[in-house]
């Protein structure tokens, strides 16, 4: 039982965003370039960071999804396994399951 659960509605921009640049096929059907998603991606996370700042439970979200813009944008494993090891940690310290079992799936992934 996830007592956060509300608060993915301020999370789910910058997940939408992931999910068409690791899928760019849907790009076609929304009429959008690569770029533009990227660019909304860095916007929508820089509102989410905001965000985190003052509600930290956002923070497994934010490095969960800023891991995987650094794997599909610039195949930057080292770097997204870092971010996903600091994810874990916020997601473990307020006992998100569900974020914490998302985290260990990538970083178990991309080891």
């Amino acid at each position: 039982n996830d007592p956060y659960f509300t608060f993915h509605a301020y999370m789910i921009v910058v997940e939408i965003y992931m999910r068409l640049l690791m899928e760019p096929h849907y790009q076609k059907l929304i009429n959008t370039t690569d770029e533009e998603l990227r660019k909304g991606f860095v916007k929508a996370t820089t509102y989410l960071t905001k965000f985190s700042d003052v509600f930290p439970f956002a923070k497994p979200c934010l490095f969960l999804n800023e891991g995987l813009f650094l794997v599909v944008t610039k195949g930057s494993y080292k770097n997204a396994l870092a971010t996903w090891y600091t994810g874990l940690s916020w997601a473990t310290k307020f006992d998100m399951q569900h974020d914490i079992t998302e985290l260990k799936f990538h970083i178990e992934k991309y080891m």
